[in-house]
């Protein structure tokens, strides 16, 4: 599973990404490239977490966000009974709403970074 639930209060997905600065072009345009895409997928993940999240009252839904910092994104929730939900209990089954929407998301994005990385080594 991409979530680091282990039974405290948040639920959450990291991104984050280290580059190599051994570039001869002003690293800023590379990492500016990078963290765009990166907020994009968050955005995405984000998006998709919500639509499959179960509701009941809509707490939980209305509780997932996306945390953006340098080169590093977060989507989840700090909800206290998302992990229950999610992974489920020996009562309920699991209903892996942010599992699903990171896999959804995340696949390519190797691709999309290096794209993203590729445009503006090719613009300079």
């Amino acid at each position: 599973m991409p979530n680091n639930w282990n039974g405290d209060s948040k639920l959450m997905f990291n991104i984050h990404v280290k580059l190599d600065t051994d570039f001869d072009i002003d690293i800023n345009e590379i990492e500016n490239a990078v963290q765009q895409e990166l907020i994009d997928t968050a955005h995405l993940i984000e998006k998709d977490a919500k639509r499959s999240c179960p509701v009941d009252t809509g707490r939980l839904r209305n509780s997932i966000d996306t945390e953006i910092s340098e080169l590093e994104v977060e989507v989840g929730t700090d909800c206290e009974y998302a992990g229950y939900v999610h992974d489920g209990t020996y009562r309920m089954p699991a209903r892996p709403f942010l599992d699903s929407a990171a896999e959804t998301n995340l696949e390519g994005i190797e691709d999309r970074i290096a794209d993203a990385i590729a445009r503006k080594l090719w613009l300079n």
